[in-house]
C-alpha cells in the first residue's frame, strides 16, 4: 500500500506555527541578550600570584589603554598649530583620560603639592643642596634660563625654590628618550609627522570603548582641520583590539555566510525537497536559539566572538536532520525510519558534547561560553530530531541521492592510495626548510606586519616603553614594599650601566618610602644655616642679595 503524504495545507501549518514561535523567540533575545566585545574574556584565569599580576596588568594597566597618534599631511608649522588644536579638543572628551603632544600643561594644584613637600621628594643621594656650593651651581643655572623662553617660569621658581628640588625632581621624572620638539609640540625624528600620546579610560581589550575612542578622535582632527588634508595614524592595544574583532567578525559573517549558502543549495540538490531543506533551516535556527539562551542563562553577557564562532560550529548540528531524511524510505512511516538510525544519532551527538566540553573545562570564559553554546545547541537538535521532526517530514517525498552522488560509493578502491597520500606529506614536510612549530604568539595575531612596524617606530619616537619583564615586590605594607623597591634600585642601576637592560622604573622614583623621607628631612639646615649659606652663594653670583 502507498504510503499517503499528509495535506499540504497539514504539511506546511506546523512550520508556519514552529517558525512563528522563533520569531517570537529571536524578538525576545534581541530585546535582552547584551553582546559583549571585551576580548579580556579569552584570557585564562589566573593562577599564579605571577599570572595574576600579568593578567592585570594586561585587563587594567594603563599600557593597555595607550594610543600613539601620528599627524601628517600639513606643513610642519601648520602640524604644530594642529596638534595643539586637536590635543585641547581631546582633553574635553571624557573618553580619553591623558593627552599629551608635548605642550606643558599647567596644573596649579600638582605644582603647589610639589613645591610643599619637594624636599620629601627630592631624587637627590644627599637630599637638598644646601651647602654654599651647590646652591651656588643652582643659582648659576638659574641665571641660565632667565633668559631662555621659560624665563617667567625660572623667575617664580627661583624665588620660591632657590635651592632648584622642584626642577631636580621634575629632570628626574623625564623619559630616559624623549621626542624631537618644535614648536612646542612633539614630532618625528624627520619632522615630517606631529606625535600626540593618547591614554583612554576604558581598558585596552574593550573593543566597543575603543572604538568610540577611535572614532572620537577622528571627529576631533575633522573638526580641527576640515580640509582633509590631515592625515591620522593610530596605533596601539586599543587599535590592535579593534582591528582584531573587526577581521574576526568579517571573516567569520563572510566565510559563514558562503558555507550557510553552499549549505543550502547542496541540501536542495541532494533531498530535492524545498519542504525538507526548509525543516532542515528551522532545525538550525531552534538550535541557536536554544543556544543563545542557554549561555545568556550562564552569564549576563555573551561575546560576540562566542556568536560568531558558535553559529559556525553549529553547523554541524544540520547534519543530524538531514541523516534522517536522506534514510527516508516511501511506504515506511518517518517513525520507524528514525527507530533504526536513532541508536547512531543519538552516540554521535552525546561524543560530540563530550568533545566540546572540555571547552567548558578550560580557564577562559570566552572558550567556556563558546562549548556551552554549542553544548545547548547539540542537546536542543538532539530532542527536536527525537520528537518533533519524525511528524513533520514526509516519507513520500523521500528521493533517492542523485546519480552523481551515488558514483562516489562505486570508485575503485586503491589500497596503496593513502600510503602514496602519506609519503608525499612526509616529503614535503622533509623538504620545508619552515618550522613546524613556532612558541611565537606573534605568529597569531592578524595584525599587519606595517601596522606593527608602525607601533614600534611611533613606540621609539615618543620614547614610550617596551615592556618586556615585571618584577613583582610584595609585602604587608605600602612602607616595606617601597623600601624593599628602593633596596633594588641600585642594582638595577647597575644593570643599566653595564647595558645589561636597557632601563627600568619603580614607584620609589616618584613617592620614597617614609623612611626616606625622614632621612631627607633630618637633612635639612636650620633656617638660620640656610641664611648664611646663601649668603656665601650669592657673593660670587650675579644675584645681588639686597634684590
Amino acid at each position: 500500500m502507498e504510503y499517503a503524504s499528509p495535506p499540504v495545507r497539514r504539511a506546511w501549518l506546523p512550520m508556519l506555527l514552529w517558525a512563528a514561535l522563533l520569531a517570537l523567540g529571536g524578538l525576545l533575545v534581541s530585546r535582552t541578550l547584551i553582546i559583549d566585545s571585551d576580548l579580556r574574556l579569552f584570557l585564562p584565569a589566573a593562577q599564579t600570584a605571577e599570572e595574576r599580576i600579568l593578567l592585570d596588568e594586561l585587563k587594567e594597566g594603563l599600557g593597555t589603554r595607550a594610543l600613539l597618534v601620528a599627524l601628517s599631511g600639513l606643513p610642519a608649522g601648520q602640524l604644530a598649530s594642529t596638534s595643539d588644536r586637536l590635543a585641547n579638543r581631546l582633553r574635553e572628551d571624557p573618553v580619553f583620560a591623558r593627552v599629551e603632544n608635548g605642550t606643558l600643561q599647567s596644573d596649579p594644584a600638582t605644582q603647589s603639592l610639589l613645591l610643599r613637600y619637594r624636599y620629601l621628594l627630592s631624587p637627590r643621594e644627599q637630599g637638598c643642596a644646601c651647602d654654599s656650593a651647590s646652591l651656588q651651581r643652582e643659582l648659576d643655572a638659574r641665571l641660565l634660563e632667565l633668559g631662555s623662553p621659560a624665563g617667567a617660569l625660572a623667575q617664580d621658581l627661583l624665588l620660591r625654590d632657590p635651592s632648584g628640588e622642584m626642577q631636580a625632581i621634575l629632570d628626574s621624572w623625564l623619559p630616559a628618550v624623549e621626542p624631537v620638539l618644535r614648536d612646542g609640540v612633539w614630532f618625528s625624528r624627520d619632522e615630517q609627522q606631529a606625535l600626540l600620546f593618547l591614554q583612554t579610560a576604558a581598558p585596552g581589550f574593550d573593543a566597543d570603548r575603543q572604538r568610540e575612542a577611535i572614532a572620537a578622535l577622528n571627529e576631533a582632527a575633522r573638526s580641527v582641520e576640515p580640509s582633509g588634508r590631515l592625515t591620522l595614524e593610530v596605533t596601539g592595544p586599543g587599535a590592535f583590539t579593534v582591528l582584531l574583532e573587526q577581521s574576526v567578525r568579517s571573516d567569520v559573517a563572510l566565510l559563514g555566510g558562503l558555507a550557510g549558502i553552499g549549505s543550502v543549495l547542496f541540501l536542495l540538490l541532494v533531498l530535492r525537497s524545498v519542504r525538507h531543506t526548509l525543516l532542515g533551516l528551522l532545525c538550525l535556527a531552534t538550535t541557536s536559539l536554544v543556544a543563545i539562551f542557554g549561555v545568556s542563562l550562564t552569564y549576563p553577557s555573551v561575546h560576540g566572538i562566542t556568536l560568531a564562532f558558535g553559529f559556525t560550529l553549529l553547523g554541524v548540528a544540520m547534519d543530524y536532520p538531514v541523516h534522517l531524511m536522506l534514510h527516508l524510505t516511501r511506504g515506511t512511516p518517518a517513525r520507524q525510519t528514525l527507530s533504526h538510525v536513532w541508536p547512531t544519532l543519538r552516540l554521535s551527538i552525546v561524543t560530540t558534547c563530550i568533545a566540546y566540553f572540555a571547552l567548558v573545562l578550560t580557564g577562559f570564559t570566552g572558550l567556556t561560553q563558546l562549548g556551552l553554546f554549542t553544548i545547548c545547541g547539540l542537546v536542543a537538535t538532539g530532542m527536536v530530531l527525537r520528537w518533533a521532526l519524525p511528524a513533520l517530514v514526509s516519507p513520500a517525498e523521500a528521493h533517492t541521492p542523485p546519480a552523481w552522488l551515488s558514483r562516489v560509493d562505486h570508485l575503485p578502491h586503491v589500497p596503496v592510495l593513502p600510503l602514496v597520500v602519506l609519503a608525499i606529506a612526509c616529503a614535503t614536510l622533509l623538504a620545508s626548510s619552515r618550522l613546524l612549530f613556532s612558541n611565537e604568539l606573534a605568529g597569531l595575531t592578524p595584525v599587519p606586519q606595517d601596522l606593527q612596524d608602525l607601533d614600534a617606530r611611533l613606540r621609539r619616537e615618543l620614547g614610550a616603553p617596551d615592556l618586556r619583564y615585571a618584577l613583582a615586590i610584595t609585602s604587608s605594607d605600602a612602607e616595606t614594599t617601597l623600601q624593599r623597591d628602593e633596596a633594588l634600585r641600585g642594582g638595577l642601576q647597575h644593570l643599566v650601566a653595564t647595558g645589561v637592560i636597557g632601563g627600568f622604573d619603580s614607584p620609589s622614583r616618584l613617592l620614597p618610602s617614609m623612611a626616606r623621607q625622614r632621612q631627607l628631612q633630618q637633612g635639612l639646615p636650620t633656617t638660620e644655616t640656610l641664611r648664611q649659606q646663601m649668603e656665601t652663594a650669592l657673593k660670587d653670583s650675579a644675584f645681588r642679595q639686597d634684590a
